[in-house]
């Protein structure tokens, strides 16, 4: 039986990983409380976005490195990375965006204000984002997402209810690597 529980903001997993898995699996085993709706936002669109308004504040997420740890008594793990990652054309390939993970910057580094001015700019966005959804997960339900673009979260848990949620993460390139057997395989 799930207890009641606050929001879980929107984010995505592993941001303290050096490279964070690609594809998430949200397999909603058993949802029985109330409330606990179910958000995604497409991470890449709202960057879309925020990077034509505040170009100069896009750019301080893309180069600034921001630490990440996450850690209980049997795992520990740490990245410093940008927000943002850009690949070689310029468009968004990996965004790390977790309130959870992230630890604090060093307040006397030369970019620890812009960084912050950016990321608040950018967290207000998010929580206004046209680009959110929200829905229930009923029980059997599975939600498979590119993690490195879709930001999950939940809302508020009403009520105690029997609940049991059950992830799994892989990567895009086995997926790809898979179909590209199968075409050359099948035709």
């Amino acid at each position: 039986t799930a207890p009641c529980s606050g929001n879980a903001p929107s984010h995505n997993d592993f941001a303290s990983y050096s490279w964070p898995p690609s594809v998430q699996a949200l397999h909603m085993l058993v949802n029985q409380a109330e409330g606990g709706y179910s958000t995604l936002l497409d991470g890449w669109a709202a960057l879309g976005v925020f990077r034509v308004q505040h170009p100069e504040h896009f750019e301080t997420l893309c180069r600034v490195p921001v630490p990440f740890r996450e850690f209980d008594a049997y795992n520990e793990t740490f990245a410093v990375a940008p927000m943002i990652q850009l690949d070689s054309a310029g468009h968004v390939s990996l965004f790390r965006y977790s309130n959870q993970l992230m630890q604090p910057m060093d307040p006397s580094a030369p970019d620890t204000i812009a960084f912050y001015e950016a990321y608040h700019l950018l967290s207000r966005q998010l929580l206004q984002s046209a680009f959110r959804c929200r829905f229930r997960l009923n029980g059997g339900q599975i939600i498979v997402a590119a993690s490195h673009r879709v930001l999950h979260g939940r809302e508020a848990i009403e009520s105690a209810g029997k609940r049991h949620l059950q992830d799994a993460y892989f990567e895009h390139d086995n997926i790809r690597n898979m179909l590209t057997v199968l075409r050359r395989q099948h035709g």
